[in-house]
């Protein structure tokens, strides 16, 4: 019978949930779970942005720096993973660990947005910089 009772509870923790996200105010949070939606939701606008940034690149790469910006891509995702896993090793069990691994998350996303525009947006003779047009400045 307890087994219901908990499956029953959680089913409707669980259906709540989607309600509580939509309406949570970020400017204002002061629970830890509104912390961690807004966390969350902070991190999935940056990988958005991210995954637009990316496949607009690709679309202007030849084959050659496509394969290469796939295997950078795939590098840094590991790296970004594994560096919030260590940076918040300390919080691991604690309430707060979702919402600081969603912050790192997001700073490392953000981090990487900028080093991907730098690709739209090369000079002319810019060695550090691999435009996907030949050289001349993009757009974004």
């Amino acid at each position: 019978m307890k087994n219901v009772i908990f499956a029953c509870v959680a089913a409707l923790a669980f259906a709540a949930a989607p309600a509580h996200a939509a309406g949570r105010n970020c400017d204002n949070a002061t629970t830890q779970l509104d912390l961690d939606d807004c966390a969350a939701a902070d991190y999935q606008a940056a990988d958005g942005e991210l995954n637009r940034v990316y496949v607009r690149l690709m679309s202007q790469y030849d084959e050659r720096n496509k394969a290469s910006l796939r295997e950078s891509e795939r590098d840094w995702i590991k790296y970004r993973d594994s560096t919030c896993e260590h940076e918040t090793a300390e919080s691991v069990g604690g309430t707060m660990h979702p919402m600081l691994v969603d912050e790192c998350l997001t700073e490392k996303t953000k981090d990487r947005v900028r080093e991907l525009r730098k690709q739209l947006h090369c000079e002319e003779g810019d060695l550090s910089c691999n435009p996907p047009d030949g050289g001349t400045k993009g757009g974004d």
